[in-house]
């Protein structure tokens, strides 16, 4: 049986599906596993109460992945159009090694996006990604889905930590590019 499961940031009559104190555990923990940097690269996030605020906003969709009761991952959604949106995703330490998990995971995540019915239709045609390009971890995954890489742009994606702009890579993923 499946374990994967992919929870949506939502609020029902009110009531969160995560409180702040556990978003807030989730970028903390980015940082804590030394990852964190190449997930907020840009310096838009600065800190654990900003990712609260920007992940509770209307203008981001987020879930977090997890294997049985554990959360393993989050991803999320922002610049969200009418047929299309821009993926960020991370996956714990614990997980980088297993491959299944993480492989089950992102196609259960872009099913959900680009295949599942709501109404009549699926939720997106198109989910991009702007990555920079020296994360090569990041564009090997998605090539795993049939994502294609639209190319590598110079100056695209700021980086905080080099004060300029540097080279970034677009991946697009369609229903019909999904393996």
């Amino acid at each position: 049986m499946d374990s994967i499961t992919l929870m949506p940031y939502v609020r029902k009559d009110g009531i969160p599906t995560f409180r702040d104190s556990e978003i807030k555990k989730i970028y903390t923990r980015a940082f804590d596993e030394g990852w964190g940097f190449e997930m907020f690269h840009d310096g838009s996030i600065r800190n654990a109460d900003h990712f609260v605020q920007y992940i509770t906003s209307d203008k981001v969709m987020f879930w977090g992945v997890f294997k049985d009761t554990e959360l393993i991952g989050f991803f999320w959604l922002n610049r969200i159009e009418k047929t299309h949106a821009y993926l960020h995703f991370g996956f714990f330490k614990a997980y980088w090694g297993q491959y299944e998990d993480i492989l089950v995971a992102g196609k259960k995540a872009l099913t959900m996006l680009l295949v599942q019915d709501y109404d009549g239709k699926p939720m997106f045609d198109l989910i991009l990604g702007m990555y920079p390009s020296w994360n090569i971890h990041v564009l090997s995954y998605v090539k795993k889905f049939g994502a294609r890489t639209l190319g590598e742009i110079p100056n695209l994606v700021w980086s905080e930590t080099q004060g300029k702009s540097i080279p970034g890579t677009i991946v697009a993923v369609t229903r019909e590019m999904l393996k």
